[in-house]
C-alpha cells in the first residue's frame, strides 16, 4: 500500500479544522453536500414538505422559500444562462446528476418566435 505524502495529509487536515473559521456556511453546504448524494436533488416544495421552512446556519437563521430553485434564463439561441444558486448547481455537476429542478425566469423573444416557427 502506497505510503500518503504528510505534508498532503497535513494540508487537508488544516483545511478542515480551519476553513469553517473563515467560511462560516462551509459546515451547512457539507451537510448539503451529503444529503443530496443520499437523498437526490430535491425541490425547494420537497424539502419544506420534509424539514420546515428554517435553515439553521448557527447564530445566523434563513427562511427557505418554495420559489427558491437554482433560477435561468433561456437565451435568443435556446442556451441556458445561469443566474443563481451556485452551491446547489455545483454540487450536481460534482455528483453528475443529469436532471434537476430549476425555476426560468425569462426566455429571449427571439427563441420563443423560433419555437413558434
Amino acid at each position: 500500500m502506497a505510503q500518503k505524502n504528510i505534508y498532503e495529509y497535513d494540508a487537508k487536515k488544516l483545511l478542515a479544522s480551519e476553513l469553517p473559521k473563515y467560511y462560516p456556511k462551509f459546515n451547512y453546504h457539507n451537510k448539503l453536500f451529503d444529503k443530496i448524494k443520499q437523498e437526490g436533488f430535491k425541490t425547494q416544495r420537497e424539502i419544506i414538505k420534509s424539514n420546515g421552512t428554517v435553515i439553521n446556519y448557527g447564530r445566523k437563521k434563513i427562511i427557505r422559500k418554495p420559489d427558491d430553485e437554482i433560477t435561468v434564463g433561456i437565451s435568443r439561441n435556446g442556451d441556458i444562462i445561469f443566474f443563481d444558486g451556485r452551491h446547489r448547481l455545483n454540487i450536481a455537476k460534482i455528483l453528475n446528476l443529469k436532471k434537476i429542478p430549476v425555476k426560468i425566469l425569462v426566455i429571449h423573444p427571439d427563441f420563443i418566435s423560433k419555437l413558434k416557427k
